[in-house]
């Protein structure tokens, strides 16, 4: 045999594998899917478990009142007699009747949302309370719809 021939029957040795390459090319196949298949059955339990956790939080949140910010920031601002009037937020959420949690933060936030449209004014207490001191009783949404219907009134036709 020359030198050619041997470097043929070499170069076709390298590009077949042998019964005993394939049979364990098989095996890292099949445990590679078993792995894949154990992987998803434990993906799938996590996800049944957090749909077990959640399912109470949510039937918990039906059974609550939709929250409209108005409707709240109008209950707060009906607590005022009077412009410059004070209040702590405390003193508010009493008023209000919102001692559940999930009603403070409701009325926490209308009370940001109407410190933002200058509604009310937020300062601290020499003690650490929240004071809500009424700046104002015209709301900045309801003002928005008027202005907007008058001008839609208005336009040329």
């Amino acid at each position: 045999m020359d030198i050619i021939d041997e470097q043929i029957e070499e170069a076709n040795q390298g590009d077949f594998l042998s019964y005993q390459d394939i049979q364990n090319d098989m095996e890292r196949y099949k445990q590679n899917q078993q792995d894949i298949i154990n992987e998803q059955g434990l993906m799938l339990k996590r996800v049944q478990q957090w749909h077990e956790n959640l399912r109470p939080i949510l039937e918990e949140e039906e059974k609550r009142t939709e929250f409209d910010i108005h409707e709240y920031g109008t209950r707060l601002l009906n607590c005022f007699k009077s412009i410059g009037e004070q209040k702590t937020f405390k003193e508010l959420i009493e008023l209000v009747g919102g001692s559940a949690q999930v009603e403070v933060s409701r009325y926490f936030l209308s009370t940001l949302m109407m410190t933002n449209t200058y509604n009310l004014k937020l300062t601290k207490s020499s003690d650490g309370e929240m004071i809500i001191e009424l700046l104002k009783k015209e709301r900045h949404h309801e003002e928005l719809q008027v202005n907007i219907g008058n001008q839609v009134n208005q336009e040329p036709k």
